[in-house]
């Protein structure tokens, strides 16, 4: 589920800004995501892992400068939050929670605080049943953000890899979409955005430097997978 919720998602900053106008500067985003307010510990590591997608997200949106925020206020309050921004030199914090309300359901929120508005300018909801909610909330709040910042809707396909020689010599594929690294392997990478994208393929084994085997141009369509060929060397 880890790898399925870890998305590729890229867009031009002209489509997807928090901010109007085409700062040379790339805005600076703290990312506290989905926190754990349950009181149930069985939360905790799906959360983090919600926590951990949306980081990947905002990180290949490739419009923003991703900060760290262990020092964020403990209060989410837009008074506080400014302050901290301020503070921090923070634009943006992507804030969340999973709460347990009464009734055996739990509830999601992700929102979006502006710090040049001094106030949180997008929030949105979803609700669960159970601990295996976590992650299929998790993707429509995401999704329902980006679609917000977009200010239109923004379609999501995949990228598959075609192996010329499956029956590999010892060693491992690492895998970057525009410049990240999303995977150690072959696997498939789902949600990424429609557009064009590129793929690097390195082949690391004990020591020797990693080579590059793949550096491929891929068109994403929204609901299609893309295939990217690849040879591993010295394989056979």
């Amino acid at each position: 589920m880890k790898k399925r919720l870890i998305a590729a998602v890229f867009a031009l900053f002209a489509c997807f800004a928090f901010a109007e106008g085409t700062n040379t500067e790339r805005p600076h985003v703290a990312i506290t995501g989905f926190s754990n307010k349950t009181g149930d510990s069985s939360f905790d590591t799906p959360s983090t892992t919600a926590t951990e997608s949306l980081d990947f997200t905002i990180r290949l949106l490739g419009s923003y400068e991703i900060v760290e925020n262990e020092a964020a206020p403990p209060s989410m309050a837009d008074k506080d939050l400014l302050a901290w921004c301020e503070t921090e030199s923070v634009d943006y914090v992507l804030y969340g929670s999973i709460t347990a309300p009464k009734g055996g359901t739990q509830a999601y929120d992700l929102a979006v605080f502006d710090r040049a508005k001094g106030k949180t300018t997008i929030h949105k909801t979803a609700k669960g049943t159970s601990v295996l909610d976590v992650f299929s909330c998790a993707d429509t709040l995401t999704f329902a953000v980006i679609d917000a910042i977009a200010g239109r809707h923004v379609g999501f396909g995949s990228i598959a890899f075609e192996v010329a020689n499956p029956d590999t010599i010892e060693g491992k594929a690492v895998v970057t979409v525009d410049g990240v690294k999303l995977a150690d392997g072959f696997g498939q990478i789902d949600r990424v955005v429609e557009g064009n994208h590129l793929v690097r393929v390195t082949w690391e084994t004990q020591g020797t430097k990693p080579k590059e085997i793949a550096l491929v141009d891929v068109a994403v369509a929204e609901g299609e997978c893309a295939m990217v060929p690849v040879a591993i060397p010295g394989a056979k």
